[in-house]
């Protein structure tokens, strides 16, 4: 609710708080907060102050102009904004209880997983190709080893993961988000794809991230009213920054520096040779200087032979890209 004022009305927060005498044994702390609607001339505007009056056992709104110190402005205002959200959501829980995101049974929150939808996931891990992030069904003597697709075509991008295999219920998730309108899908595929971003190889805490998701070309786009794979960049980027860590380089969103110039057919059912075929000169980057020796992160929903991301890839090191990265939430396993 607080990053929704201040999008919308741009408020500023004024508080100040001092201890009140004792009321049946609890201390109360009166506050003042002023929220301020700033308008596009000077002096034209609105200003509402709320007096509150906090006791441990909940608030008070109180409602004279009696002046306050202004101290601890930020505790005030966050805690105003968060109890107004921690309401407001306990709320819409009453009123829709949580469901599970695979199955719709009632779980305990929102954009989670039930016990046998988590079950059903199949979590990609180690042994797997250095490069490609194809699973091996036995572990390999060494570290770092390539599967036979990368030793016989090494890919453009330097390194791509996923989540999941794309079966069960990751597939079900990931159709849900492309096809029906399923947009609260994606903070939740966002999450896995944070796991990923800590997996890639030699990252550098201090250095910067493109996040560029696999456009849609505008047609499509149109049809679909959505790009997933731009829904989740968003997310991801937002997870990553909003995560206190210091181990993560910053992630900054781009979603038009590579657009898709030309509509393609789906590829669903296409085998490798005619994927590669259809994507070809499918693809512009908008910026080359934006791209020259910058570490790009290539984001979509599912990758099956990588004939799409290897494309972007090329145009991106051709425009110099020192590195290329994919992360998707699911890949077809080949058995």
């Amino acid at each position: 609710m607080g990053r929704f004022l201040k999008q919308k009305i741009g408020i500023g927060i004024e508080g100040g708080c001092r201890p009140r005498p004792a009321l049946a044994q609890q201390t109360a702390v009166e506050w003042q907060v002023r929220i301020t609607h700033l308008a596009g001339r000077a002096g034209c505007g609105w200003s509402l102050v709320i007096h509150l009056r906090h006791y441990s056992g909940g608030f008070a709104i109180r409602n004279r102009g009696k002046g306050l110190s202004y101290t601890d402005q930020a505790a005030v205002g966050y805690r105003l904004l968060t109890g107004l959200r921690q309401q407001a959501m306990r709320a819409v829980d009453l009123l829709l209880p949580p469901r599970c995101a695979g199955c719709g049974c009632d779980i305990e929150a929102q954009g989670l997983l039930c016990g046998d939808c988590w079950n059903d996931l199949r979590i990609l891990e180690p042994p797997w190709c250095i490069c490609c992030g194809q699973p091996f069904a036995y572990e390999q003597a060494n570290a770092g080893e390539r599967c036979g697709s990368c030793l016989n075509e090494p890919p453009i991008y330097d390194h791509a993961r996923a989540a999941f295999a794309y079966d069960g219920v990751a597939r079900q998730l990931v159709l849900g988000l492309k096809h029906a309108d399923k947009l609260y899908f994606a903070p939740l595929l966002a999450g896995w794809l944070q796991r990923l971003v800590r997996g890639l190889p030699d990252l550098d805490p201090g250095g910067q991230v493109l996040v560029v998701p696999v456009p849609l070309h505008w047609r499509r786009l149109l049809l679909r009213r959505h790009n997933q794979s731009a829904e989740l960049a968003r997310y991801l980027v937002r997870e990553v920054g909003s995560s206190h860590g210091t181990d993560l380089p910053e992630l900054v969103f781009e979603p038009q520096l590579v657009t898709r110039n030309r509509a393609t057919p789906p590829q669903g059912s296409d085998q490798a040779p005619s994927r590669h075929v259809n994507v070809r000169g499918a693809f512009t980057v908008t910026n080359p200087a934006r791209v020259k020796d910058a570490h790009v992160l290539l984001v979509d929903d599912v990758i099956t032979t990588g004939a799409t991301v290897n494309e972007i890839a090329k145009l991106l090191k051709r425009a110099g890209a020192r590195r290329v990265d994919v992360l998707t939430v699911t890949r077809v396993v080949r058995d």
